[in-house]
């Protein structure tokens, strides 16, 4: 029994005196990265140097933006069929060139327009239609836009000339003339009617022919007057000698 127990005994004792070097070694393993740990050591001990304490002084709010209005997008449709409300800055007065409105002619206005703002305008363009005269939805014809593209200043008024014209076909009658002026600013658009009332439309090639009409058949005749009083020959009267007795009574001539 104390046999078997010291040969235990022994037999561990040479385990243990085996296992030695290998503890030896990893201790001298886990022994090689004290170089990286005094690195960190010193980092650690490093002076690093404290930030500086803000100045109270300094104001860190930006500054303030004015905020920029964008104009609402224009669609492709007709300027005429949703108008624009008229700008209480603009001023617009006309004027036409002529007094009637003929067919097939160009039809002439000046347009002055006033600003009374305090606002830059840009004066883009100007145009109308010929509506009926009982039904303003009902037209006839629109007319062709004309472009300006003008700037106008504060304080300032400028004129602009616009040409339309009226259909050869068109018959003469009354008709609804509307013509409107179209400007914005960076922020928005306005538009102002300055014109939506009756005209009479005339034809001036008809009206030219009944005159021509007149003018000749007043020609012909008098030229047939003319002719019979100065050209036309007098007519002859024949001559002979007459008896005396013939002038006498019936009872009283000579047998």
């Amino acid at each position: 029994m104390r046999f078997s127990y010291l040969i235990t005994l022994l037999f561990f004792a040479v385990l243990c005196f085996a296992a030695m070097p290998v503890y030896a070694q990893d201790a001298d393993a886990e022994v090689e990265p004290a170089g990286e740990t005094d690195d960190i050591d010193d980092i650690l001990e490093a002076n690093v140097d404290e930030p500086e304490e803000a100045d109270d002084d300094v104001s860190y709010e930006g500054e303030e933006e004015t905020p920029v209005i964008m104009k609402s997008l224009k669609f492709p449709v007709h300027p005429l069929t949703d108008i624009p409300e008229p700008s209480s800055d603009i001023e617009v007065t006309y004027k036409f060139l002529s007094e009637e409105f003929p067919v097939a002619e160009p039809i002439r206005v000046i347009v002055n327009l006033k600003n009374n703002g305090v606002t830059v305008y840009n004066v883009t363009n100007c145009m109308g239609s010929l509506n009926d005269v009982d039904d303003f939805s009902v037209y006839h014809q629109n007319f062709t836009e004309r472009n300006f593209n003008s700037t106008l200043y504060p304080g300032y008024e400028m004129n602009f000339l616009y040409v339309f014209g009226i259909y050869n076909y068109m018959d003469p009658a009354e008709y609804q003339l509307a013509l409107t002026v179209f400007y914005e600013t960076d922020s928005d658009y306005y538009a102002s009617t300055f014109l939506n009332e009756t005209i009479e439309v005339i034809d001036k090639s008809s009206v030219w022919d009944v005159r021509m009409i007149s003018i000749v058949a007043m020609m012909i005749v008098l030229a047939v007057f003319i002719y019979q009083y100065f050209f036309q020959a007098p007519k002859k009267v024949k001559k002979g000698t007459v008896a005396v007795d013939e002038f006498l009574p019936k009872d009283k001539k000579k047998n």
